[in-house]
């Protein structure tokens, strides 16, 4: 049987965005890859990371907003 690891959206969050720990999350990815590792989700991991992208973009447009500053966009970019 192949190993099975259930993920929430602050761990795939971490893929998209550029976080503190998204170098960790990126190695323990590419960890499960290579062993056949099956990722799943739970129910709400779509709808949860859908509002925690929507937030960051809200917030940093809101930054550049405020301070005419497109540098609080670039994290987004991988």
């Amino acid at each position: 049987m192949k190993p099975q690891v259930c993920i929430d959206a602050s761990f795939g969050i971490k893929i998209v965005l550029i976080e503190n720990d998204s170098e960790r999350v990126e190695q323990l990815r590419e960890q499960w890859i290579q062993t056949e590792t099956r990722i799943f989700a739970p129910p709400l991991f779509l709808y949860e990371s859908v509002e925690r992208l929507y937030n960051t973009v809200k917030q940093r447009l809101a930054w550049v907003k405020w301070i005419g500053d497109t540098t609080a966009l670039q994290p987004l970019n991988r």
